[in-house]
């Protein structure tokens, strides 16, 4: 039940994008677009930025879900690209209204659990500190979402095959190579 309250707050925010800039989006205009009232959606959120929270973290937990049972990085990469352009007015709208910094938090957050499922299929079997598997985490994670954002500063026109392709092209191997380098 909470689920499809939050989803049906989520679904109305996002009608809401299509008609003005998220600054001037009030919760009556998403509970009113949902017929719910705005303690309901208190009882949920806290405010719109706790509702963009959550969203993100929604398509992020499905791309995980889907992307950590995939053996590469070119299943995992595209299932990330398709769910972004599944929501592509969504995150379009959201990158213009909030800007780079915080998009590209919450794209960096989708990304960077994909990268660390690939990175620890390596780490585990090599003799290398945690610290310095996150690193590598967190450098490909930033290298991956640095492409996104561009991709999407560009209004997504570019096909997500040919991004993803060259994505592809320069991370397959570096992983292992990466982890191997910090090996004991």
């Amino acid at each position: 039940m909470a689920r499809n309250t939050r989803k049906m707050l989520a679904d109305s925010l996002k009608v809401q994008l299509t008609r003005k800039p998220l600054e001037k989006i009030t919760i009556s205009d998403i509970t009113n677009g949902c017929d719910m009232n705005r303690m309901t959606f208190y009882y949920h959120f806290r405010d719109i930025y706790d509702l963009l929270d959550w969203m993100f973290r929604d398509i992020a937990e499905r791309v995980l879900r889907r992307g950590s049972d995939m053996d590469s990085w070119e299943s995992a990469l595209e299932e990330m690209f398709r769910l972004t352009l599944e929501n592509k007015d969504f995150i379009l709208h959201i990158y213009r209204s909030l800007g780079w910094g915080r998009a590209e938090r919450y794209l960096y957050d989708l990304i960077s659990p994909l990268v660390r499922v690939q990175v620890m299929k390596y780490a585990s079997r090599a003799d290398v500190s945690e610290e310095n598997a996150e690193f590598v985490v967190t450098f490909l994670s930033y290298g991956i979402t640095g492409n996104v954002v561009e991709w999407i500063n560009n209004g997504m026109s570019d096909e997500y095959e040919t991004i993803c392709g060259k994505l592809i092209t320069i991370l397959n191997g570096m992983p292992e190579a990466a982890i191997f380098k910090f090996v004991s």
